[in-house]
């Protein structure tokens, strides 16, 4: 298991966003890690040795070439931006999953807006006039 500061570097330099929550960072990895059957621990080392170029983003994905390990390590990468952009994965049986963290998804930071609403009623309550309400 890679460290959280290692993961939380690798995806500064991926997502292109810096100061990334470490809270959502250490979740998100233990995620991803745990369910999602990508090779965090290749993707990370990929990063080390790259870390210091002057163009550390494109020496790390110049590693993503067309044999396993370099497939292994896109596969990585791109769920490592997916889930910061947009709070979810694809987990090993290749079913999408929430990441929990819906309103933290950098992606309204970068767009400048806000996360859509959620409510917890059923489909389809807005047809309906409230009782007793305002109408």
């Amino acid at each position: 298991m890679g460290s959280l500061q290692d993961f939380m570097k690798v995806s500064e330099l991926l997502t292109g966003i810096d100061h990334l929550d470490p809270g959502v960072g250490d979740d998100y990895r233990r995620r991803l890690e745990t369910t999602s059957g990508v090779a965090l621990d290749e993707l990370v080392d990929g990063y080390r040795a790259v870390a210091s170029a002057p163009a550390p983003l494109g020496a790390l994905t110049a590693q993503f070439g067309s044999d396993p390990k370099g497939q292994r390590m896109r596969r990585s990468a791109q769920q490592v931006v997916r889930i910061w952009y947009l709070s979810e994965y694809v987990d090993a049986t290749g079913t999408l999953s929430g990441a929990g963290h819906f309103p933290d998804s950098i992606l309204y930071d970068v767009i400048e807006a806000h996360a859509p609403s959620f409510s917890d009623k059923p489909h389809g309550y807005w047809v309906k006039k409230p009782v007793g309400g305002a109408q």
